[in-house]
């Protein structure tokens, strides 16, 4: 058994940390010194790719072990990745992960995996498991759909995919997923292994309501936004699957008739100018004649800011889980409209009761934005249950208490059979 007084060691494992605009590498980044607090010493072993670590005067050699950095607190290991995505990248991963479990000093009790996994991950997790070393894995979107497919090609490429993650899932010792409903679709793809529901938790001291509206002015004056205009906000990569396309369409064709409407995207542009998803978006902007009434504000820390700013929260996406940055808005009162996207659960409450459900279309999710541009009463209401539901469920410091709890569980459980046998 691990002793009362030792504290046990955690590693986050992933391709990309910090900096990072994933989710769930910012989520467990801002869990780091709740998990401290209890009794959960947190290393990260993360991915440098190697055009970066070249401008940082690190050399490219590729799977070279790169200075220690430290962030939260806690010690962060980079290896050199290749920039392409490739099964090169997870073996060289791979690999550099069995060299750090392989130090006596530091050999951490408990591993969670954060990135996705390829056909070659499970040699690493066969690996693992042989070392003793418990493996916790974070399913945090839903995962495709098994029957989809356009064509034969497609449809035997994802059911291949559909087939490795089962196997890759039924070699962890922990699935979590953030909602039910991811819960039962991984049960669906006939993974045995154990699954935990625990949700994404929002910082309630972070994200306060701006009742003195002095960030609210601060951020609409940066951005040249009256303080009587409209604001819509969506939080999140510019991306198909976000559907920032669909919201920028949505967007143009209010604007016609509510001239103050301001859009506000907050997050990175994944492809380049010269990709058609992002030319389509300059396209439409451009033909609104309000070009200058979307805002690109790209990463920020302060994402608590730009919400407080905004009237409308609005995501369109086609897959999700338990979405940080509709919780987010919740915590704030800001009144949200997202589409159905596959992976939505009960656990986000009610439909008209603590948000509203647009079609995924263009007409439809700029019916729904009217609704509550045009009815002040709906966005308080709808504002203030959606407070009240991440308050009274989403609350961040029960999930660091389920994650610390199980993390120490499965560390004891691994001990002990290594000490019976």
């Amino acid at each position: 058994m691990v002793a009362p007084d030792q504290k046990i060691r955690l590693c986050l494992a992933a391709h990309s940390f910090f900096p990072a605009y994933g989710g769930a590498q910012l989520r467990f980044l801002r869990y780091i010194p709740g998990l401290r607090a209890r009794g959960v010493d947190t290393e990260i072993f993360t991915g440098e790719y190697a055009p970066a670590a070249e401008d940082k005067g690190h050399g490219h050699r590729l799977g070279r072990m790169l200075p220690r950095e430290e962030v939260e607190g806690a010690p962060l290991y980079r290896i050199c990745l290749p920039e392409r995505k490739d099964d090169r990248r997870f073996l060289i991963f791979d690999a550099g992960l069995l060299k750090i479990c392989e130090r006596e000093e530091s050999r951490p009790h408990v591993i969670q995996l954060l990135n996705k996994l390829a056909p070659s991950s499970l040699r690493l997790l066969r690996r693992l498991q042989a070392s003793g070393i418990p493996i916790v894995y974070s399913v945090s979107i839903a995962p495709l759909e098994q029957k989809y497919g356009k064509s034969l090609g497609k449809s035997i490429k994802k059911y291949r995919n559909w087939r490795y993650y089962r196997k890759l899932y039924n070699q962890m010792d922990c699935i979590v997923t953030n909602n039910i409903q991811l819960k039962d679709m991984v049960r669906e793809m006939g993974v045995r292994t154990r699954i935990e529901v625990i949700a994404n938790g929002i910082d309630i001291d972070r994200f306060q309501i701006d009742t003195s509206h002095r960030i609210r002015h601060a951020v609409r004056q940066r951005l040249g936004i009256a303080g009587t205009d409209r604001v819509i906000c969506s939080v999140g990569a510019l991306i198909p699957r976000k559907g920032t396309d669909l919201l920028v369409e949505a967007w143009a064709r209010l604007v016609k008739n509510h001239p103050d409407l301001h859009l506000m995207l907050v997050g990175p542009f994944v492809h380049t100018e010269e990709d058609p998803f992002r030319q389509h978006i300059q396209s439409v902007i451009e033909k609104s004649g309000h070009g200058s009434q979307v805002h690109f504000v790209g990463k920020v820390e302060n994402v608590e800011d730009y919400l407080s700013a905004a009237d409308v929260f609005v995501l369109p996406s086609e897959r999700e889980g338990l979405p940080n940055s509709v919780l987010e808005a919740m915590a704030l009162s800001r009144p949200v409209v997202i589409t159905p996207f596959i992976g939505l659960s009960a656990d986000l409450g009610q439909a008209e009761v603590h948000y509203l459900l647009s079609q995924r279309n263009v007409e439809d999710l700029a019916f729904h934005i009217a609704r509550l541009m045009n009815d002040p009463m709906l966005r308080m209401a709808l504002g203030q249950r959606g407070h009240q539901l991440v308050v009274e469920t989403m609350d961040l410091q029960y999930s660091l208490d389920r994650y610390a709890d199980l993390y120490k569980e499965l560390a004891n459980k691994t001990v002990s059979i290594s000490t019976a046998r």
